[in-house]
């Protein structure tokens, strides 16, 4: 995994631990890890970090694990679901069918302007 890849898990774990008011100590504590690996984590000293260390701080945060995993690649992103069956699976109970797809397609719009975007850059 990529430094880049360990600073930006330890820029989100401090957020995340920030916007929930607490200490690296008190996190530490939640998570039943050490302080120091909080501390570690947050510096992106750590070349690979522990999955399950990062499933309890994910889960203290209130995070989702899955989140904290792809961050640092232990899922790569061709495995994960694509955005209408992620909304069909995660949230089914909470948004209509007709929702659903609006905000399928919605999320493909953007995405091809992204891309067109981004490919007219690379000419350039």
């Amino acid at each position: 995994m990529s430094q880049a890849q360990l600073d930006k898990l330890g820029r989100v774990i401090y957020r995340e631990r920030d916007k929930a008011n607490l200490t690296q100590r008190e996190l530490a504590e939640k998570a039943g890890t050490s302080h120091a690996t909080i501390w570690h984590l947050e510096c992106g000293d750590f070349k690979h970090p522990d999955p399950d260390k990062l499933q309890r701080i994910a889960r203290a945060l209130n995070l989702e694990v899955a989140d904290l995993f792809v961050l640092v690649g232990y899922v790569p992103a061709e495995s994960l679901p694509s955005f209408g069956t992620y909304l069909r699976i995660k949230w089914a109970a909470k948004l209509s069918a007709e929702d659903r797809k609006a905000l399928e397609r919605d999320f493909e719009r953007r995405r091809d302007k992204h891309a067109k975007t981004t490919k007219q850059g690379e000419r350039t």
